[in-house]
């Protein structure tokens, strides 16, 4: 089950009788206060907390879709965006939950149909919902502990909030040689700082926010303003957390139907350990204008594809009462609603319908959402000589609208929409009153006040009633001169001083970095360190343990969906009828379909025109004024738009007409029909007015388009994609409708001159509204039974009295306008891009739809919001599988860095086909894939998937099926199948939208979005949003104050709809997981090997080398010993390809003999980069590397540097010095090293020698434990360099040695190391730094595996029922590896291997839970065995697997890369011969090896 508590009646919620008193406590609140509110059937109850004073709202309904919020006060200090970067920084990791992301990580891991965090103008809050009990309660504990107990690590505030770091810092580890000048030049980066670059970019956002900078001069911008984030600092950011997101200054919000007492036992568990501080209560009021007006003008962007003479924004506005005044405050919503909305409005027609704008500009309207209210009206696509006549006009009306007074019938329109907006019963009620009510609380006003609905609307018909009211209010507060007018004049430079700001600022920065560093040359090498550690700590986002999220299971998902009870019917003009029966208040809701079949093109694009046009001109006896006001007074409103869809089974193929729908009260319904029918068939294109009208639309439409684009870049880049695919008909449809080719239709439109009188657009549209209902008509009705006959017949009069006998019919289409097309580009003027790359797939009904479905979800939450986002720098990046259109696609949004973000999409099916998906990975996609499928649904969506898309239950079923029985299998065939297959012969369609730059070859078709213009069609586009956009994830949401209600119909809407907000998820390089490819290697090696009757030695052990593994640590080194040049330690592991890698990343080699020489030497390394150093050499050894010119090599004796004098003076000789080894597992300083008493006579005889010495070195042993060595070691080569200078040697390299571990003790080593060379060795002494790391690469690099040969019982045993043994069984099991062979390093290099089991019982169980070792107490005993007669080759004495081994089986032992198969011996006849797979989950590294 779903939901483990029983859903009680609305009594039983609601019912007041079982909640505590006022005045009583309950789980460390006290119970302040409790209200019921009929009208919503809810009861509120207000709680604060004891200990620390938090408030809580809980909101009982009858409600399975239950919902958790936690904000805070958040006043911004100042306009680095704080508040915005913390809200971000809070969801990388917590104390119960630390790892990185825990907010995304968690997605999948949900049955939540909601999750967000917002950061609006003075609070921040984290809301959620869910109709599971056990999800609520492990989503409120990640939120609690995310927002009070957060990590805020530095490299997630680097991150997330900004940094200075080189542009490619992968490029960085090829080596100097590689490097290009453009991959190290240093810019701003974050994710925030990307984001709000984004926002600026749009017009209108910024004539906004300068609006409220001077209107609101006390608050600052929350969101960040990217000229100032880059002044916050990482103590600032954990400073405000402090003070800010503490319960003393949280409010906390319930609603549904679970148990309050719940969900108090588990808030105070988390705000119980607080003390109680004083909470942040400051409210900011407005500018004072009582003594007069005031007027700032400012600059602003061009928009460069709306018309050159119409580039002004302004407004004018008046400071209003206390928005705590409920009453007031609703009537003034009511004003402006009266005053602007509508086409029948008098501010509309007075300004936008005279020309004096183009539409309304972003701050219009009544604003309550402070605690002062603010009313503004502006317009944009203003001319300069205009803007003056704004204040005056305005004025004039207000005058003329008080001295007429409102129309009661147009105050009771409004009325009667708020009455609908309660009846109707939405899937998200809880969320919607969340949104509604969080604003004004955090402002002071009572959320009692604000629930009460009847009571608010009673006390405004009360003071209506007394005659002048809403006149009055206009006497109040509008008709003054005391007013603000801010205009945004048009600045053709804007772009270039922005851009010209950032650099001045950036090099600002560079140089305070500089003169802190001590140089320009540290300051950059302490930018790629940044740089270089945030890519490691990044790279740890898909390898690390998750087991500390709570999570559902898929377990818990039923099999079966109760299907929605649907009637059919055939009306009498044939027309096909789909009834819904529910309880629906009294409402009726009402959809209908007319397909076309061949509609043309050059129809097909003007229906958007269309459908906004019969909604603008009016008819022959009723203007629109007229007919808004009608269907304001008798219906829930009425549409009329383009619909098309995919075919289930033929997803080539599309059905597409006009959908018409409407809400009315059942008495209403024939009204509503009769709306429609006027608005369809009679609707006057011959009106005098209609040119200049439908002009207007397009101005409007076109007005702001580049901003209006950015909001949404990515839909444009899918949609044009999925056109560019050239054989789906459904993708074409959509991209004439709503997509850039529609955008370019409509800018072109609206720059024809005003003397064009739009003669063939008239005519296209009039041929719209003659086949508009002429098709194959279908509807769909949902009512109470009751109203079932009425609605019917009423239906079949209206169907009646408007189909015409004769069916439109067109030719059929025998071309596209949509060629095939692989790469485009769409020129924009934005500082980041957004991209598509789309392929084709399967139809809905097909079996491989399903697992292509969870393939999508397992890339974006697995993979690609890691690389994209978080190292990519991106706001948002995924895949989707669209199961009806038949369509994989990629998206990234806000993308700063476009070309790798392409090559990590283009990679993403090969990294899907290798990896090694766990059943978590599998069941966490599953679960995010039902987070849509089992969402709440609203009584009016309930049959629509059959009706619109013809996706019937029984579909739905097979496909319910389907989802939960992927298995990891069809997932990697899938993605083979239709996503590197046809990759690999270029069957994807790629768009990207952004600023044309070199990488946009010739390869690219370029569209240039010039005179014909680019727009987001507003109202113009009536698209299925469901069809347009990628599937929902969770998302983090700066909200703009412009985000809250800002006038009645806004109001409305926020409070009677579903408020969504859906954002999308986030390197440079494809990074595959090592052990996906590791365990594919394993998987495919010991699968295909028969024990039972392969040949000799086919089942020997053998390694799988990820050399990823080997690239990741050479990031490490350079990232902690920047400064250190590696000479790797060929003795550690002197295997071929590593050898080689390391060779293209730059090392040099630490060689101990002739043949280690030679094998480096061979691969045409330079001898420079060899270091003999092995103190005591071999004669022959000497002459053959002077032969060599290998000049480097090590000596700590005085027969040494003899031998040297006599077979090679000319050599470069390091004098190695004696250590303190006695924490290292190999100490070496028993045999090598000069003591400190002998070193000033060692360097005196190679003077007298005539020797070149030219360093020191020293080795503080094999496998180092304990860091102070390294400080000694380095005071005492600082000891010896002075001596040496008394001799007269200028030294100039240290040696450091080895000693390095590749775990987590390396960056303690470094640190020591580090610090212990920048005081005795600083950068600016000019002295080379060189090292000799061997086990530090090789280590983790090198999996072992082995066959078991062997088995012997030690104790009787028992199988039980389920297979396994009794837990006192014991086993000795004998594989083909042993002491004498690679596990030599046991005794050698006193390492403890720790077997894991690879494949058992038939089973592969590489990486899972079963391949681990378990407790003392747990499963069954074995002990392991090599293969030869020595009784001490012994690996394990004792271990315990939960699974029965057996001969035949596999082990795999990790970290097995140093000191093993170079110590291998033959021992009684075994081979230390063994085979080598190499896999590279580094891009980087297969490119310097060309695999």
């Amino acid at each position: 089950m779903l939901r483990n508590t029983a859903r009680r009646s609305a009594k039983a919620v609601t019912d007041l009788s079982q909640y505590p008193k006022i005045g009583e406590k309950l789980h460390g609140f006290t119970l302040v206060r409790t209200k019921y509110v009929p009208e919503l059937e809810l009861t509120a109850l207000h709680l604060r907390h004891d200990k620390t004073g938090a408030e809580h709202l809980h909101i009982a309904r009858d409600d399975s879709n239950n919902v958790f919020s936690i904000g805070f006060k958040t006043n911004p200090p100042d306009d680095t965006g704080v508040p915005h970067i913390l809200e971000h920084t809070t969801l990388c990791g917590s104390e119960k939950y630390p790892i990185r992301d825990p907010f995304f990580k968690m997605l999948p891991r949900t049955l939540s149909n909601f999750m967000n965090a917002f950061t609006a103008s003075d609070h921040t809050y984290y809301p959620f919902a869910t109709t599971n009990a056990q999800d609520f309660k492990n989503l409120m504990s990640v939120y609690l502990d995310a927002t009070l107990r957060p990590l805020l690590k530095q490299s997630d505030f680097t991150q997330e909030g900004w940094r200075i770091g080189p542009e490619n810092p992968q490029s960085l580890v090829a080596g100097e040689g590689e490097v290009k000048p453009e991959d190290k030049k240093l810019v701003f980066k974050g994710v925030v700082y990307n984001e709000m670059k984004g926002q600026m970019s749009d017009a209108g956002y910024l004539f906004y926010i300068r609006f409220q900078d001077h209107i609101f001069p006390d608050i600052n911008n929350s969101g960040g303003d990217p000229q100032k984030i880059t002044d916050l600092t990482y103590e600032q950011l954990k400073d405000f957390h402090a003070k800010h997101y503490h319960p003393s200054n949280a409010k906390v919000f319930t609603y549904g139907d679970m148990p309050l007492s719940e969900h108090l036992k588990e808030v105070d568990a988390q705000l119980g350990a607080f003390e109680a501080i004083r909470g942040d209560l400051e409210n900011h009021r407005p500018i004072d204008l009582s003594s007069g007006p005031r007027e700032v003008k400012l600059y602003g962007p061009v928009d460069p594809l709306a018309d050159p003479n119409k580039q002004f924004k302004t407004s004018v506005s008046w400071i209003l009462g206390d928005t705590s005044n409920v009453v007031e405050s609703f009537s003034l919503a009511l004003i402006s609603a009266l005053l602007t909305d509508g086409y029948g409005s008098p501010l509309y027609k007075g300004l936008i319908e005279t020309g004096l704008g183009t539409d309304w500009s972003p701050n219009s309207g009544y604003d309550g959402s402070a605690k002062v209210g603010i009313f503004s009206i502006g317009l944009t696509g203003v001319q300069e000589s205009e803007v003056p006549k704004l204040k005056t006009t305005v004025q004039d009306i207000l005058r003329k609208v008080r001295d007429e007074g409102f129309e009661r019938t147009k105050i009771d329109g409004y009325l009667h929409q708020l009455e609908l907006g309660l009846k109707h019963k939405t899937a998200n009620f809880g969320l919607s009153l969340l949104h509604r009510l969080k604003p004004k609380w955090f402002t002071g006003v009572d959320p009692f006040d604000s629930l009460a609905w009847n009571d608010t609307v009673a006390a405004f018909e009360a003071e209506y009633a007394k005659g002048g009211y809403l006149e009055g209010l206009l006497d109040k507060y509008l008709l003054n001169d005391n007013t603000f007018t801010f205009t945004m004049a048009p600045s053709p430079d804007f772009a270039q001083e922005l851009a010209k700001e950032e650099e001045i600022r950036l090099q600002s920065k560079i140089t305070q970095a500089v003169e802190s560093a001590g140089g320009e040359a540290q300051a950059h090498a302490a930018f790629e360190a940044q740089e270089l550690a945030l890519l490691v700590e990044q790279g740890k986002s898909n390898t690390e343990d998750l087991s500390c999220l709570p999570s559902v299971h898929v377990k818990d998902i039923p099999r079966t969906k109760e299907p929605v009870p649907l009637n059919f019917a055939e009306l009498q003009n044939k027309a096909k009828l789909q009834i819904r029966e529910a309880p629906t208040n009294g409402l009726t809701y009402f959809r209908a379909v007319n397909t076309f079949e061949n509609l043309p093109d050059e129809l097909r694009k003007y229906i958007p025109l269309f459908t906004d046009s019969i909604m603008r001109l009016g008819t022959k006896d009723m203007t629109m004024g007229q007919l808004e006001d009608l269907i304001k007074l008798k219906t829930g409103g009425v549409s009329v738009g383009y619909h098309s869809s995919a075919r289930p089974d033929l997803y080539r193929q599309a059905d597409e007409g006009l959908i018409f729908s409407g809400m009315a009260l059942d008495r209403n319904v024939p009204v509503m029909f009769d709306l429609l029918r006027k608005l369809i068939v009679e609707t006057n294109f011959d009106n005098p007015d209609a040119v200049q009208q439908v002009r207007q639309l397009l101005q409007a439409s076109a007005d702001g388009v580049v901003n209006d684009i950015a909001s949404s870049g990515h839909a444009f880049a899918l949609r044009a994609a999925e056109a560019g695919l050239g054989s789906l008909l459904n993708a074409q449809y959509k991209e004439q409708i709503g997509g850039l080719s529609q955008v370019k239709l409509v800018t072109s439109l609206a720059r024809r001159p005003e003397s064009d009188s739009l003669t063939d657009v008239i005519d296209k549209l009039k041929q719209i509204q003659q086949i508009a209902l002429a098709g194959q008509i279908r509807a769909a009705i949902t009512c109470d039974t009751g109203s079932v006959t009425a609605n019917s017949d009423a239906l079949s009069a209206f169907l009646k009295s408007v189909v015409p006998e004769k069916k439109a019919s067109f030719s059929p289409r025998t071309t596209s306008q949509f060629a095939r097309n692989i790469k485009s580009f769409y020129p924009l003027p934005y500082q980041v891009y957004y991209g598509a790359l789309t392929l084709p797939t399967v139809s809905y009904t097909k079996p491989d739809s399903v697992p292509l479905q969870v393939l999508a979800s397992l890339l974006t939450h697995k993979h690609l919001h890691h690389e994209i986002r978080e190292k990519g720098g991106a706001y948002g990046g995924g895949a989707s599988s669209r199961p009806l259109d038949g369509v994989f696609s990629f998206y990234s949004y806000r993308d700063p860095n476009p070309v790798n973000t392409l090559n990590i999409m283009r990679n993403a099916g090969q990294w899907a086909v290798n990896k090694q998906w766990s059943d978590r990975d599998l069941e966490d996609a599953k679960i995010s894939i039902f987070q849509g499928v089992d969402a709440p649904r609203a009584v009016n969506e309930e049959g629509m998937s059959n009706f619109l898309y013809g996706i019937t239950d029984e579909l739905r079923q097979v496909r319910r099926e389907r989802l939960l029985d992927v298995t990891k299998d069809q997932v990697r065939q899938v993605a083979q199948k239709y996503l590197v297959e046809p990759l690999a012969s270029q069957s994807e369609s790629v768009v990207l939208l952004g600023e044309k730059r070199d990488f946009v070859d010739s390869t690219w078709t370029v569209n240039e979005m010039d005179i014909d213009g680019a727009a987001m069609v507003g109202g113009l586009c009536q698209e299925n949003p469901a069809h347009s956009k990628p599937p929902r994830e969770g998302s983090r949401c700066w909200l703009s104050p412009s985000s809250t209600a800002t006038s009645f119909r806004q109001l409305k809407t926020v409070f009677v709809s579903s408020c969504e907000c859906t954002f999308f998820l986030h390197e440079h390089l494809v990074v595959p997981v090592a052990k996906q490819l590791i365990g594919e290697a394993l998987r495919q090696r010991v699968e295909n090997i028969d024990h039972e009757s392969c040949e000799a030695g086919e089942e020997d052990t053998f390694f799988v080398a990820d050399l990823g593994e080997v690239y990741r640590q050479h990031l490490r080194w350079k990232l902690n010993l920047p400064r250190v040049k590696p000479f790797y330690a060929v003795k550690c592991n002197p295997d071929p390809k590593l050898l080689q890698l390391l060779s293209a990343l730059g090392t040099g080699f630490d060689c101990a003999s002739k043949a280690e020489i030679e094998q480096v030497l061979n691969m045409g390394v330079d001898p420079s980069r060899i270091i003999y150093a092995q103190p005591c050499k071999t004669n022959s050894y000497l002459r053959f590397v002077a032969n060599q010119g290998v000049r480097q090599m090590t000596f700590d004796n005085a027969d040494e540097l003899r031998k040297i004098a006599r077979f090679y003076p000319g050599a470069e000789l390091y004098l190695r010095i004696l250590t303190d080894d006695t924490s290292s597992l190999c100490r070496l300083s028993m045999k090598f090293g000069a003591s400190l008493d002998s070193t000033d006579s060692l360097l005196a005889l190679a003077r007298e020698l005539g020797l070149n010495v030219v360093g020191v070195s020293f080795h503080v042993g094999s496998g180092a434990s304990d860091p102070r060595a390294f400080l000694k070691a380095v005071q005492d080569a600082h000891v010896v360099f002075q001596q040496a200078a008394s001799y007269g040697y200028s030294l100039h390299t240290l040696d450091v040695g080895g000693g390095f571990c590749s775990d987590e003790t390396f960056e303690q080593m470094a640190g020591v190391l580090r610090l212990a060379l920048d005081e005795y060795f600083p950068a600016h002494a000019g002295i080379n730094l060189i090292a000799e790391p061997g086990r530090f690469y090789a280590s983790a690099a090198f999996t072992l595996a082995t066959n078991i040969i062997a088995r012997r019982t030690i104790q009787s045993t028992e199988l039980v029922n389920n297979g396994t043994m009794t837990p006192d069984a014991s086993y000795m099991v004998y594989i083909n590896d042993g002491l004498y062979g690679n596990f030599s390093s046991i005794m050698f290099d006193h390492q403890h291997p720790i077997a894991k089991v690879l494949r058992a019982n038939g089973q592969t169980l590489y990486d899972t839970a079963a391949a681990d070792a378990t407790s003392d107490d747990d499963g069954i005993e074995y002990s392991i065995w090599g293969p030869t007669c020595d009784g001490i080759d012994r690996i394990t004495e004792s271990i315990r697997f939960p699974v029965v081994l057996d001969v035949g089986d596999w082990l795999y032992f990790e970290d097995m890369g140093a000191y093993t198969k170079c110590s291998a011996t033959t021992f009684n006849g075994f081979s230390n011969e063994h085979d080598v797979i190499y896999v590279c989950s580094e891009p980087g590294a297969r490119a310097l090896l060309g695999l």
